[in-house]
């Protein structure tokens, strides 16, 4: 009896992924890209097969998709969102023809692995709570003023 088949290791590939980062000139999307999502975690490789970045599910906080997009060629895509733990994040445009799908499979592969699958929230500027700090204090300082008839309406 011959030993049962070994499952395939990859779950999914998408050919023609655009790296949407951050270059001198601004936002910057580099095409021609392979993303896996395989049992071990998330490779992006180049045109030429060499691994540009890999991640293991375990290393990862977020996956989620963001938006749709529209590529050059007319062909429709999905920004999809990687978080690392360390904070680290990156951006892909996967092409498809049906972006509900495609958010649905992405959802699922995030719950599996037991990822957020939304965006983490944002931090407030510390400028902000400088200035909500500053105001609090002059609140306070006016009331204490007016309490003590130093300060008249």
């Amino acid at each position: 009896m011959a030993p049962p088949s070994e499952p395939d290791d990859e779950l999914f590939t998408f050919s023609d992924v655009y790296l949407l980062t951050d270059g001198p000139d601004g936002r910057v999307a580099i095409p021609h890209l392979e993303l896996a999502l395989a049992r071990a975690g998330i490779t992006l490789a180049k045109p030429d097969a060499e691994v540009a970045w890999s991640s293991g599910w375990d290393e990862l906080a977020t996956l989620t998709t963001e938006e749709r997009s529209l590529l050059s060629h007319g062909r429709e895509g999905l920004v999809v969102l990687v978080v690392e733990r360390n904070g680290r994040s990156h951006r892909f445009v996967v092409p498809t023809e049906d972006p509900a799908l495609l958010m649905l499979e992405v959802r699922t592969m995030a719950q599996r692995h037991a990822l957020r699958t939304s965006r983490p929230p944002r931090a407030t500027l510390r400028s902000f709570n400088v200035v909500l700090g500053v105001a609090a204090l002059a609140s306070v300082a006016l009331l204490v003023l007016s309490a003590a008839h130093v300060v008249h309406w």
